[in-house]
């Protein structure tokens, strides 16, 4: 029934309806009061942390809309096919011009009711997010996005995302902020945006990490954080499959004996508190058991082995002693806080083929690698058995974390909120706090 009364306003241009319906259907992101920047956040479950952090900051009331809502018009104005060529140059124009004229319409109703300054977006690649906002810049509520996946840290990655980018639109909206110099750098050389609409910003949830030193008890003795077999431009595609099947590329091997090697150490070192953190739970959590299961090992009954993907991990990386990781942003996390980390070089990461889709290839040396599966073991015990430091290494370590990850030196959430605020002054129709 509601869908047959959205597309008789759609028909007969009956917007304003449509607006405040939207209106009534859009929140606060938490009950604070008072004069403050009102943001409204696309698609927000993507980038809740940020937007609680800059919501803490006492200047912005964050807005949201759910997703469905949000992305209805799009099976509305487009196609299946369209809807997949969304961002790209191949784009549909005349579906593209109609649904931006609507928008065009709509927005500047619904802006009206809800009073915001400023639209905000986790990625500039989100389909559903890019006529909304380029067509909310046009109308004079700035789009800007804080862009959440800067993890630009192997030679094919970025060789294939340049690949790529020649297929996509530019980005449109005001202003883009992306985590490190390592992305706007990727960026401007793939021509994707101008250089005066991107800034480094840094990474907010970091901010607390670097800054605030926390003495907490020791949990656990090793911590592997779990990796799936498939990574960003393998087999050039950029958009990856995290569990491909066999038959496609993918560290298959690599992933499957590190696991393997990680529950054995676990159930042979009883006395050993152990840690598998995924990434999410669900298939990710069953592809552990799988390994388990197809070696014979009943995970149930090691007791010391833990597999959470719940537990934060700033606070697990401050409890604990020796890490294991594969291409992750949480080696370097654990790296700057002088910790052992050891990183699986064996498998398929020997291959030629493969070599270039390895993550701060060029560093190995400030970590500890493991070129086989009885070295791993070797290395965690070794680890685990002396409290070596890595203060001669930790400078070099922390400038890979500022170029890859998020630049030490700057307080982040700081930075976002007066760069925000100087946007909104420079470029919305409502400037004023509401």
């Amino acid at each position: 029934m509601f869908k047959k009364l959205f597309r008789i306003c759609i028909k007969f241009n009956l917007t304003s309806i449509i607006a405040f319906v939207y209106y009534l259907k859009t929140t606060g992101f938490s009950k604070k009061k008072g004069k403050r920047f009102r943001l409204l956040a696309l698609n927000h479950n993507r980038f809740i942390q940020d937007l609680k952090l800059l919501e803490k900051t006492g200047e912005f009331k964050i807005y949201k809309l759910p997703f469905d809502w949000q992305s209805r018009f799009l099976n509305h104005f487009y196609n299946r096919e369209d809807r997949s060529r969304i961002g790209f140059k191949e784009i549909n124009k005349v579906k593209q011009k109609i649904f931006r004229a609507f928008l065009k319409d709509f927005l500047f109703k619904y802006y009206r009711f809800l009073k915001v300054n400023c639209v905000i977006g986790a990625s500039i690649h989100y389909r559903q997010d890019i006529d909304w906002g380029v067509v909310s810049a046009k109308i004079g509520i700035p789009y800007i996005v804080l862009h959440k996946e800067c993890l630009y840290a192997s030679e094919g990655f970025i060789k294939q995302f340049k690949i790529a980018m020649d297929h996509r639109e530019k980005f449109n909206g005001t202003h883009a902020f992306v985590h490190n110099t390592v992305v706007k750098k990727t960026w401007l050389e793939s021509n994707l945006i101008k250089k005066s609409n991107i800034s480094v910003g840094g990474c907010m949830r970091m901010d607390a990490f670097i800054h605030t030193k926390k003495n907490i008890k020791k949990k656990f003795d090793l911590v592997f954080f779990s990796f799936a077999p498939g990574f960003p431009g393998l087999g050039g595609d950029i958009s990856v499959n995290i569990f491909p099947e066999k038959n496609f590329p993918g560290f298959h091997n690599l992933s499957e004996k590190t696991h393997l090697e990680v529950i054995l150490f676990a159930k042979n070192n009883p006395n050993l508190k152990v840690l598998i953190k995924p990434k999410w739970g669900g298939k990710w959590i069953k592809f552990i058991y799988d390994i388990a299961i197809k070696n014979g090992i009943e995970i149930e009954k090691i007791k010391n082995l833990k597999i959470d993907e719940k537990l934060n991990t700033h606070d697990v990386i401050n409890s604990s002693k020796v890490f294991l990781g594969f291409n992750s942003s949480v080696l370097l996390e654990a790296a700057i806080k002088n910790k052992l980390v050891i990183i699986p070089i064996f498998e398929e990461a020997l291959k030629k083929e493969y070599k270039e889709y390895i993550f701060f290839r060029p560093y190995l040396k400030y970590f500890k690698v493991a070129n086989s599966k009885n070295k791993l073991s070797k290395i965690i015990k070794e680890g685990l058995s002396n409290n070596k430091s890595f203060s001669k290494t930790l400078k070099y370590r922390k400038q890979l974390f500022s170029d890859y990850i998020s630049p030490i030196s700057k307080k982040s959430v700081n930075f976002y909120k007066e760069k925000i605020k100087e946007i909104i002054s420079k470029n919305s129709i409502y400037s004023e706090k509401r």
